[in-house]
């Protein structure tokens, strides 16, 4: 059985999301969902900005894409902002025994700490803007306001730098963590690959302005990555990817 692909609001075939995140705009409805509810059940997404649905092999996980989830006016206003306000600093990782340098400069937000790689991160306070986008975010899928308490922010100066395959399960995310990830600044691609099938892959790429939701079982079977493209003349790119610590 080959991964499938769709536009909502056609239902979904496999229900990895959750139950109940409705097929209206949060305009048309504006009761979030509970915590409990975004957290334990399956649901759809809403069709807010019209995303592009992926239901992964096997009800292994669920992909949303916006590609233009932010207009080309708000994504270069938000590219500049992050790039002058946030603290972009290189921090050390653990990894496979060794620690490292990572290979692009990271900032963080968020109401707990948060630990990957051997890097504990938080907490702080909220950068307005920063807010201001998770807000959005909320407000497309109808979740609890305030439900992204962490965000890591990843910028990429050039094509040298990158982020290797993995996923993103580490245990205070929980089982099926709802992770969303914003690019601004220069599109690059973004690949999939399943953790123990390496013939199921999937690949986008990540335009200025998009979201891409995970969610469902994805982090618990697949990894991703942002490969090296050191013969490109890329431009320098920021993705920042809200999530919800729950311990």
């Amino acid at each position: 059985m080959s991964d499938t692909w769709r536009k909502s609001p056609r239902k979904l075939v496999q229900t990895t999301i959750t139950d109940s995140i409705k097929k209206k705009p949060r305009k048309a409805d504006t009761t979030p969902i509970t915590e409990k509810e975004a957290l334990e059940n399956d649901f759809e997404f809403p069709t807010t900005k019209d995303p592009i649905i992926r239901e992964l092999h096997g009800g292994t996980g669920t992909l949303a894409y916006y590609p233009r989830y932010f207009t080309q006016a708000q994504a270069d206003k938000y590219l500049k902002y992050l790039e002058e306000n946030l603290s972009w600093k290189r921090y050390p990782i653990t990894m496979f025994g060794k620690v490292i340098q990572q290979p692009r400069t990271i900032a963080y937000i968020g109401d707990k700490e948060y630990t990957y790689s051997g890097l504990t991160l938080g907490p702080t306070e909220w950068d307005p803007i920063v807010r201001e986008i998770s807000y959005q975010l909320e407000d497309t899928l109808r979740l609890p306001r305030d439900y992204f308490n962490f965000v890591l922010c990843n910028r990429y100066e050039h094509g040298e730098e990158y982020m290797g395959y993995h996923s993103d399960n580490e245990k205070p995310l929980g089982e099926r963590p709802i992770i969303a990830s914003t690019t601004f600044g220069q599109a690059r691609p973004f690949f999939f690959k399943h953790k123990t099938d390496k013939n199921k892959k999937v690949e986008y790429n990540l335009e200025h302005g998009s979201t891409l939701i995970m969610s469902g079982l994805t982090q618990k079977y697949w990894k991703h990555a942002l490969p090296k493209r050191p013969k490109a003349n890329f431009k320098s790119r920021i993705n920042l990817t809200f999530r919800k610590v729950v311990s």
